[in-house]
């Protein structure tokens, strides 16, 4: 299938049901629409309002949330907070959508839960692709951020995750696989082994870093790379 001269959308993602959380509306309302043209994915709101979207997820039930950090009234990342509070273990995936690409916007964002982290102006597919990564377990970043972080956990190694002697040397390599987004199955593949086998690895990772979950992994990375950085001569 071919829609506005796109390659055919990941087949996963009909019927998703998903909201938009973005005090620019007239922009979030042409994304929906967008997103339900080309990937036949079902919106289920679109939220100026941070406190509104809580409100409405409290009553229904979406398989995804795209969220804008830079929100007035509640800011992005406030709203993950009462958002993992208010529904516990049946938070929804959470794909933040935004402008603001800062180091300290994507720690906190991943800190707190997100499972994803893209620039405003994605093309519908490199989105479409972001999101079904997601749904299969995997994470996602814009590519710049996922070379800055390779990056900076690479360059001269800091005393980051991959040093960290509470993980055995395959637990560390499959870390490694998490923070450039690689789903399970994308994991599994490189190292011939199952999917369910990756699961196992991260679960015993998350345990012994005290996560509860991959973009949180991600996310301390992010922190331990970043305050690397700052104690090096000259920063």
């Amino acid at each position: 299938m071919k829609s506005n001269g796109y390659g055919p959308p990941p087949p996963s993602l009909l019927g998703v049901r998903f909201v938009l959380v973005d005090d620019q509306t007239e922009v979030a309302a042409a994304l929906a629409a967008s997103l339900a043209h080309y990937a036949r994915m079902v919106c289920a709101g679109v939220f100026a309002d941070g406190q509104r979207a809580l409100d409405h997820l409290k009553r229904r039930r979406v398989d995804l949330v795209l969220l804008d950090l830079l929100m007035p009234a509640m800011p992005g990342v406030e709203f993950l907070r009462r958002l993992k509070k208010q529904a516990g273990a049946a938070v929804p995936p959470v794909l933040v959508l935004t402008c603001d690409d800062s180091d300290r916007a994507v720690a906190e964002a991943l800190g707190w839960g997100a499972d994803g982290f893209l620039v405003k102006g994605t093309g519908i597919e490199a989105l479409t692709r972001a999101i079904a990564n997601i749904r299969e377990g995997g994470a996602a970043l814009s590519p710049h951020l996922t070379r800055r972080l390779i990056r900076r956990a690479y360059d001269t190694p800091p005393p980051g995750l991959t040093q960290d002697e509470q993980l055995t040397p395959r637990e560390q390599n499959m870390l490694d696989y998490m923070s450039r987004g690689l789903s399970y199955t994308e994991i599994a593949q490189h190292e011939g082994i199952s999917a369910e086998t990756v699961r196992t690895h991260s679960r015993r990772i998350f345990r012994k870093l005290g996560v509860h979950s991959r973009s949180a992994a991600v996310a301390l990375r992010w922190r331990e790379a970043q305050a690397e950085e700052n104690t090096r001569p000259g920063v």
